[in-house]
Order: structure tokens, then C-alpha cells, then sequence
């Protein structure tokens, strides 16, 4: 799993990541990498998001990339759909990649009372317990 997963690291910015493209590298089937990606509680498409989300997140409130417009960030990181980045992006960080952009470089000035919000990581065992929650009450 850890070979995989660094692998796809150093392949994020490649538009066309998936299971089959990691399961060719490494000379696996597909079937067996996504096995190994499932009893570690994720998928390889599940990965490939959360990673490539957080290098852009870490792109926008770069400094030396404050004046790269969102969708090249974006696009640099294998999401070159706008659409597609702009609503996974505000799933995860529960606002859209120009306000977030925004709002970091505000903290800390005069009047700013606002923190980047913590990602959601959502894993197969949360899913599980929030149902059981759920089924209880």
C-alpha cells in the first residue's frame, strides 16, 4: 500500500490517474490493487482526490502563488474540469477555492476572525458507526 501511495504522489499532476494506470506500473492486476486500497479503507479514485485537493489547497494560500488564478492551480494538480474541482474542493473544505483563497489571506490582519476550516475525512469505519448511531436512536 505505501509504494502505491507514494507512487500516485509523485503522479498527481497526470490527468488520467486511476487504478489501472497504478495496477500498470507496479505490474498488478487492477483487481488486486483496488483490494489493497479497500482493506485500508479507501479507494484509489478516493486517494487520488483527497491528495491532489490538498496539494491545491496548499497551492492557493502559497504566497508565491497568490496571483496563479484558481483553475491553473487546479490544473497543475490533474483537475483540469473547473467544475468538477470546484465542487469536490468545497465538499471537502465546505467553501469554494476562491473564498477559501480569500479568507486565509485575511487571518491574522485586523479584524479577521477566521481559521481555515479542518478537512472532512470521512473513512469506511466512521460510515459505519454513524449508521449504527443512526440505527440506535
Amino acid at each position: 500500500f505505501t509504494s502505491l501511495v507514494i507512487w500516485l504522489e509523485g503522479h498527481l499532476g497526470e490527468t488520467d490517474l486511476s487504478a489501472d494506470r497504478v495496477a500498470e506500473a507496479h505490474f498488478l492486476s487492477v483487481r488486486h490493487v483496488r483490494r489493497v486500497f479497500s482493506a485500508h479503507g479507501t479507494t484509489v479514485s478516493a486517494l487520488i482526490r483527497q491528495r491532489r485537493l490538498e496539494r491545491i489547497r496548499d497551492d492557493l494560500v502559497d504566497p508565491r502563488h497568490a496571483r496563479t488564478p484558481v483553475h491553473t492551480i487546479a490544473e497543475r494538480w490533474g483537475m483540469p474540469d473547473a467544475a468538477v474541482f470546484s465542487r469536490a474542493f468545497s465538499r471537502q473544505y465546505g467553501t469554494s477555492p476562491r473564498k477559501y483563497r480569500a479568507l486565509y489571506l485575511l487571518q491574522g490582519q485586523a479584524g479577521a476572525d477566521w481559521a481555515p476550516p479542518t478537512p472532512v475525512v470521512v473513512s469506511a469505519e466512521d460510515a459505519v458507526a454513524d449508521a449504527t448511531v443512526e440505527e440506535v436512536a
